[in-house]
């Protein structure tokens, strides 16, 4: 390993100890509002929660499941019952997902 990644990865389980070590987050407490306010003590942690946490401002799947939804519910299926709307829309969205 070199050894500017070895340092890396002794700052980052250091960072883990340390932050192992303090009083866990209250639970009244917003977790980000934490992180925000500590990411200077923990900046490999926080950059680590800022990629797992990130919000994509649109999301293609929200936009696919609309769209399909106005594919199935077209103006001759406007009795569909709502039940078999809603397991059509599953079913398409777990389709999406394994294909």
């Amino acid at each position: 390993m070199a050894t500017k990644e070895l340092s890396e990865k002794e700052n980052g389980d250091d960072e883990v100890e340390q932050y192992l070590a303090i009083a866990q987050i209250p639970r009244d407490q917003d977790s980000l509002k934490w992180w925000n306010a500590n990411q200077r003590q923990f900046p490999i942690l926080a950059k680590l929660l800022e990629n797992i946490y990130q919000i994509q401002a649109t999301s293609g799947a929200s936009e696919h499941v609309f769209r399909d939804a106005g594919l199935i519910m077209t103006a001759k299926r406007t009795s569909m019952k709502e039940d078999l709307f809603e397991a059509l829309i599953l079913c398409n969205m777990v389709d999406m997902m394994f294909n």
